[in-house]
């Protein structure tokens, strides 16, 4: 079992040796973050101080021992804030809506490029640097697995309705154009990468209900699928005529060009040359 916030979590821990689990869970549950157990917040305190420095001075940036720690620990920049961190807290933190969103485009695997400027596009701007730090302190996808994303968004604590779980779970599932659809974001769509895809999902579907007993309805799946598929590609042979044939309209244009022949160079440089040949010199080469 793990949980997306694992770093923020190590963070209260190094705050102090006898931190509570209620005071970690109540920081949680003020960033909207589910509670933890007790059996994992156990093993996250064996592993920030197993190779602690003895003498840790987590707050003192110049104590060389100490940042490097936080560094392999990965929670200096928590520490020790820096322009993408601080960012973070005042517009991801502090936003609820920003920060569902957020979390959907990185539940979708959508990249923080893209996800700072499809953000923009809709008005809430916010920095890559901003989302990537809120993903490795909060969001972790890295530390969670499938099964463990489903266990957390089932157990929520943070009181998500039903209808906002939901969304959570086809982000996670869909992938990225199902996460950017959910928050809003309007994509051109490509009519023939579409047409592939379910292609693509019919035949897999075909393939595995072949695997089935044989039974009429075994039959009748089979004919349905086959016939999608043999709709959908010609579809796409129907599109791709339509291509070639805008093509051979451009055929038929031909770029003319002069009869005339090139200039010399005495004619380009009458007076010598970039390298600073006279005519003579140039006529005396040329012989």
């Amino acid at each position: 079992m793990a949980h997306p916030a694992e770093f923020f979590i190590k963070y209260l821990l190094i705050l102090g040796e006898d931190i509570s689990i209620d005071a970690v869970n109540s920081n949680l549950d003020l960033y909207g973050i589910s509670q933890v157990n007790g059996n994992l917040i156990d093993g996250y305190k064996a592993e920030v101080t197993k190779d602690q420095p003895k003498d840790f001075r987590p707050w003192d940036k110049s104590h060389r021992p100490s940042t490097s720690w936080l560094k392999k620990k990965r929670l200096f920049t928590l520490v020790h804030p820096d322009k993408g961190t601080e960012e973070m807290r005042d517009k991801i933190l502090s936003n609820p809506r920003l920060r569902e969103n957020v979390e959907r485009l990185i539940l979708g695997n959508v990249s923080f490029l893209e996800a700072s400027h499809r953000l923009a596009k809709i008005g809430t701007p916010v920095s890559d640097v901003a989302i990537a730090e809120y993903r490795h302190y909060f969001w972790n996808t890295g530390v969670m697995g499938i099964s463990d994303w489903a266990r957390y968004i089932e157990r929520d604590s943070t009181k998500r309705t039903a209808a906002s779980k939901s969304s959570y779970s086809l982000a996670m599932m869909g992938g990225p154009e199902v996460a950017m659809y959910r928050i809003g974001i309007q994509k051109q769509l490509d009519s023939k990468k579409i047409m592939l895809e379910v292609q693509s999902e019919l035949y897999h579907t075909f393939l595995e209900t072949r695997t089935l007993p044989l039974s009429a309805k075994k039959v009748e799946m089979l004919t349905g699928l086959a016939r999608g598929l043999a709709r959908i590609d010609e579809r796409v042979q129907a599109g791709d005529t339509a291509l070639q044939e805008t093509l051979k309209k451009f055929e038929k244009f031909k770029v003319l060009h002069g009869k005339k022949s090139p200039p010399s160079l005495l004619e380009l440089a009458p007076t010598g040359s970039v390298s600073d040949k006279s005519r003579d010199e140039i006529l005396t080469s040329r012989a």
